[in-house]
Formats: structure tokens, sequence, C-alpha cells
């Protein structure tokens, strides 16, 4: 169980990093345009 709830959770992190950084460049092209 230890070892799935390991991998669920960099799964979480990575989609929060991915989530944050495709949320910046949306704001930078709104920015832009």
């Amino acid at each position: 169980m230890a070892t799935h709830v390991r991998v669920l959770g960099r799964v979480l992190d990575r989609a929060k990093t991915v989530g944050y950084t495709d949320l910046c460049n949306t704001a930078k092209s709104h920015v832009r345009v």
C-alpha cells in the first residue's frame, strides 16, 4: 500500500506542477494579447 500511495503522490505532484505551468503559460499568452 505504501508504494501505491507514493506513486499516487508523485503523480498528483506532477499534475499540480504541469497544471500550474499551463496556467502560467495561458496567463502570459492572454497578457500578450
